[in-house]
C-alpha cells in the first residue's frame, strides 16, 4: 500500500512539473470539446487569442466560438484574473476601446 501511495506522489509531482504555469482555452462550435494551447504568460495569450480569432472569423465551418487563459494554481488550473479581477477577455475588450 505503500509503494501505491509513492507513485502516486511521483506522478502528480511529475504531471504539475510538467504542466505550463499558464494555458489558453478555445473551443468551437460550443458545446465541443476545449483545444488548450500552454503560453508563458498574459501577453502571449493575448497574441494567441488574436489568431485564433482571426483563423476562426475566416472558417465558414465555425459558428461560435469562445476562449479564455487559465493559470496553474496549487490545487488545478483556474480561470485567471488580474488584481482588478478581470478576466482576459475582459482586458481585451478594454485595450480594443
Amino acid at each position: 500500500m505503500a509503494t501505491v501511495k509513492v507513485i502516486a506522489a511521483i506522478a502528480r509531482s511529475i504531471s504539475t512539473e510538467d504542466r505550463s504555469r499558464f494555458r489558453v482555452w478555445h473551443a468551437q462550435n460550443i458545446p465541443s470539446a476545449m483545444t488548450l494551447y500552454a503560453v508563458t504568460g498574459v501577453e502571449e495569450a493575448k497574441a494567441l487569442i488574436d489568431r485564433l480569432i482571426l483563423e476562426d472569423l475566416e472558417d465558414e465551418s465555425i459558428k461560435s466560438n469562445a476562449f479564455g487563459l487559465e493559470e496553474l494554481e496549487t490545487d488545478g488550473y483556474h480561470e485567471w484574473q488580474n488584481e482588478m479581477g478581470q478576466d482576459i477577455a475582459e482586458i481585451m475588450d478594454d485595450e480594443e476601446a
